[in-house]
């Protein structure tokens, strides 16, 4: 039995009108309190970030990005806001120099924040309660501190070595000359005068174009970053159509490239051809988790040639072939039962890194309304350094993208549509995603944290619901599988039945256990149900449909977050 065994939740989550699920508690609370107040999905969106981004601030922050996906149930309409952040001006495809460790800490790594104008665009088109209220419960929460959760320690001792180095770090986590332990309480000051300066303008303009601008060009000028005040004024958020796929019965609604929502239709739509049932899962486990892997490398085949779409002209081309029921089958028809493939098999050229970090909340309003949103500071605490003055972490962003001369041991290529260049968005692992019923009406929001394995994990928990009849507690908590072609092995957490790892390895596959989370998923599920009506004498009148909803809520206990709700 592993750790990751005892932790898991006892019992479901269930509200009867609206729900919140972050990766922390408290977030959580902050969102659901703000949609009692009548706020907006959106605004319980943004308040819920800010929080998360004061507390879990080695995976998000305003110093990062990140992507919206917003439905409006009364338009039937869902669109993404792309807060994704941007290469400098002065970066180019040449900017590490074939030395990676460039793109992992230090100035050089960090691209041009979008959080906080992505935040006002939001607002401004979908919400409602004022923008100071947003800000006010993070804001003090970053003033009176916190209990610094085993997440964060655990993101701290990974990079200890370069982070207690760093005169910003020290001043959070050693106040006192010595490193804060978990649950000792964590003050963020400085970031709590950021927030109140950009609540108080009522704008993200102080960040972008104002007072903070300068200080923020000169951190990162200071760690060798080429950031500058021209790159801030002209960041630009995007707002695009979402992308809307029809698997089964479902329609599936996520994010355009730069996101990776074309790798999760993809995979889902390769294996809506077996028609799955909660019986595969009983009776033949092996061979459907079989199918799962292989349409996996597949997708990762394809994910390698995704890119900013208003950079590189192939991208929607190859949309297209991901969103392609006919390329769907095709691949389908290539997965042999008996056995997997060498790499080759797949026909990937490139490769595509590991990578880990974000944060993903997922909410739902009490009149419909969803929204999925992952944002990030990429890889634990960003760029390794922290504003000494303003306490914001810097991402490290430009790792994202791909660049020339750093091959990866197998000695792929990197992928040459997601080379530098300056204001292009690099590719990333968040996959958003909404799914609605026949009725436009919403069934599931959902999307992950996790870097590379984000996709697998949320197609994994869609098919655990969907396809194999589980409840979204246990959709979320049973154990998953990792493979993303390169490297040429299959990740399965702890907790896999030993009968199904020994099972795939005797079909070929190389599986790798580990108790390395797999994702951290955040859910909310919407249920419709009939209720019997009856007259004055108890008799039956029939069913009515649609009247009633049960709302679940569920955040990924690999974090140890919980969702909020009434």
């Amino acid at each position: 039995m592993t750790s990751h065994t005892k932790k898991l939740p006892h019992k479901q989550h269930h509200f009867e009108h609206a729900a919140v699920a972050a990766d922390n508690s408290r977030c959580s609370e902050i969102g659901r309190d703000v949609l009692k107040k009548q706020g907006t999905a959106v605004d319980a969106a943004i308040a819920t970030m800010l929080c998360v981004g004061v507390i879990n601030l080695h995976s998000t922050g305003v110093g990062g990005g990140g992507f919206m996906l917003v439905y409006n149930s009364h338009l039937k309409k869902a669109e993404m806001i792309d807060f994704r952040e941007t290469a400098p001006l002065q970066a180019n495809r040449d900017l590490f120099q074939g030395d990676a460790i460039k793109g992992i800490k230090g100035g050089l790594a960090v691209a041009v924040p979008g959080e906080l104008k992505g935040m006002e665009v939001a607002w401004k088109k979908y919400g409602k309660l004022p923008w100071k209220d947003l800000f006010a419960p993070s804001i003090a929460l970053a003033k009176e501190g916190f209990p610094l959760p085993e997440t964060v320690s655990i993101a701290i001792n990974i990079w200890k070595k370069y982070l207690t180095k760093d005169k910003g770090f020290r001043k959070i986590f050693m106040p006192y000359g010595k490193l804060l332990k978990t649950g000792e309480t964590v003050r963020r000051p400085n970031l709590a005068k950021v927030l109140s300066l950009i609540a108080n303008a009522n704008s993200s303009k102080p960040f972008y174009n104002g007072k903070l601008s300068h200080t923020i060009v000169s951190d990162v000028k200071a760690a060798g970053g080429v950031l500058t005040l021209s790159d801030l004024r002209h960041y630009k958020v995007k707002v695009k159509e979402a992308l809307k796929s029809h698997i089964g019965s479902m329609t599936l609604m996520t994010g355009p490239p730069p996101t990776s929502g074309p790798v999760l239709s993809m995979i889902l739509n390769i294996l809506s051809g077996y028609n799955f049932k909660s019986s595969d899962m009983k009776k033949h486990p092996v061979r459907t988790y079989h199918r799962i892997i292989e349409a996996f490398k597949f997708a990762y085949k394809y994910r390698s040639m995704l890119g900013d779409p208003d950079f590189e002209k192939s991208v929607p081309g190859v949309v297209n072939d991901m969103l392609s029921e006919k390329v769907a089958k095709y691949y389908r028809h290539m997965i042999l039962d008996n056995k997997t493939q060498t790499p080759s098999y797949y026909g990937s050229r490139y490769h595509v890194p590991v990578k880990t970090g974000t944060t993903h909340i997922s909410v739902l309003s009490k009149e419909g309304d969803a929204v999925s949103v992952t944002s990030t500071v990429n890889g634990y605490f960003g760029a390794k350094f922290i504003s000494p003055k303003l306490g914001i972490v810097y991402n490290n962003e430009m790792d994202d993208f791909s660049a020339p001369g750093i091959t990866n041991e197998f000695g792929l290529l990197p992928a040459p549509v997601n080379f530098i260049k300056p204001n292009k968005r690099p590719q990333s692992s968040a996959v958003p995603a909404i799914i609605l019923d026949k009725f436009g009406h919403v069934n599931m929001v959902v999307g992950a944290a996790g870097g590379t394995i984000i996709t697998t994990s949320v197609a994994q928990v869609i098919m655990n619901y969907f396809w194999f009849n589980k409840n979204l507690q246990n959709a979320i908590t049973m154990p998953r599988l990792h493979d993303q072609l390169y490297p040429d092995y299959a990740f399965a957490e702890t907790w896999m039945p030993e009968s199904i790892v020994n099972g795939l390895r005797a079909l070929g596959h190389k599986v790798n256990v580990s108790d390395t989370s797999h994702g951290v998923v955040q859910g909310v599920v919407k249920i419709p149900y009939k209720y019997l009506k009856t007259d004055n004498h108890g008799k039956r009148k029939g069913y009515v449909h649609r009247m009633l909803h049960q709302v679940y809520a569920e955040s990924d206990f690999r974090k140890g977050g919980l969702p909020a709700g009434f």
